[in-house]
């Protein structure tokens, strides 16, 4: 009898599996989710992501340190009026903390979950310290600005990261990765942290330029003036446009195809990435520009 009742059970087993494989297309997920997407990002970029950073960080700390040197020891360099020696001080202390931070996540991360989120912290609160003096840099309509100011405007740079570090989590496992992870559906603190990177980053200098397009047409004395600063806003512009739009597909506002998904891993990945660049470019930029100005305005003595 119990042999009887065994058979039984493994036969509706079989006709329960039969069943399953007849009407899999009923549960089967459809392409266009992007749940169903696998990015290849990581597999792509992933081994050479540690190399990219460490190469950045210090790359970009020399870079710094030599901007910086030539403000505290070649003052003539520099014109007072515009960007003004404060605020490129400013701007290349943000960016080397910059580049300072980037060696952390370079070499892997066994600080803890508290210094994960001073870092993010510190790495986000510089590019918003930044974002910052380069807008106040280019507006003359106020004239000249007091260090006082300045120095409060990059300190409240500084502040905004504050959400930044709410949404920073540490992974688990024997490779511990700081990454910035909402920890729920519209998390407040990660809906403000995007809209900070998108009003630093985008919205900030599209206004600028507005107005600059504004004051031309109208032929307004006070003016913006466009420089060679603006470079960041060209290294960070593309990862707040990727920002937009990933949040619109986490949140379901747009349900793009699988092609589109994994197109869009890859712009956010390499948004990020030509981001990061500012932090030795910038400055380079800056101090070749400087000494060529130094050298056309230097009386000939043949």
């Amino acid at each position: 009898m119990e042999g009887q009742d065994l058979r039984l059970d493994i036969s509706k087993l079989e006709d329960l599996l039969l069943d399953y494989e007849l009407n899999y297309s009923d549960y089967y997920i459809p392409e266009d989710l992007p749940e169903a997407c696998h990015s290849r990002y990581c597999s792509v970029f992933g081994d050479h992501v540690p190399g990219f950073m460490l190469a950045l960080s210090i790359l970009g700390l020399l870079s710094n340190i030599a901007l910086g040197t030539a403000l505290a020891a070649y003052p003539h360099l520099w014109d007072q009026q515009h960007p003004g020696k404060a605020i490129l001080s400013l701007v290349t202390i943000a960016s080397g903390s910059f580049a300072a931070i980037l060696l952390a996540f370079a070499v892997g991360w066994g600080a803890g979950g508290i210094f994960c989120k001073v870092a993010h912290a510190l790495q986000y609160g510089s590019l918003f310290a930044q974002g910052l003096l380069v807008a106040r840099s280019s507006c003359l309509l106020w004239g000249l600005p007091s260090c006082v100011f300045l120095v409060a405007l990059w300190a409240v740079g500084f502040l905004l990261s504050v959400p930044t570090a709410m949404i920073s989590v540490l992974g688990d496992g024997n490779w511990a990765i700081c990454t910035l992870r909402p920890q729920a559906k519209l998390d407040p603190w990660y809906i403000i942290h995007v809209t900070l990177c998108v009003a630093d980053f985008l919205i900030l200098p599209m206004l600028m330029g507005l107005a600059k397009v504004t004051s031309k047409w109208r032929k307004c004395s006070c003016h913006l003036r466009i420089g060679l600063t603006w470079l960041f806003y060209l290294f960070w512009a593309p990862y707040g446009v990727a920002m937009i739009l990933k949040i619109l597909v986490q949140e379901e506002l747009l349900r793009p195809s699988c092609p589109f998904q994994e197109a869009l891993d890859f712009f956010f990945g390499l948004s990020v990435g030509l981001g990061m660049l500012h932090c030795v470019l910038c400055p380079l930029t800056n101090l070749g520009a400087a000494i060529r100005h130094q050298k056309t305005t230097q009386p000939d003595n043949c």
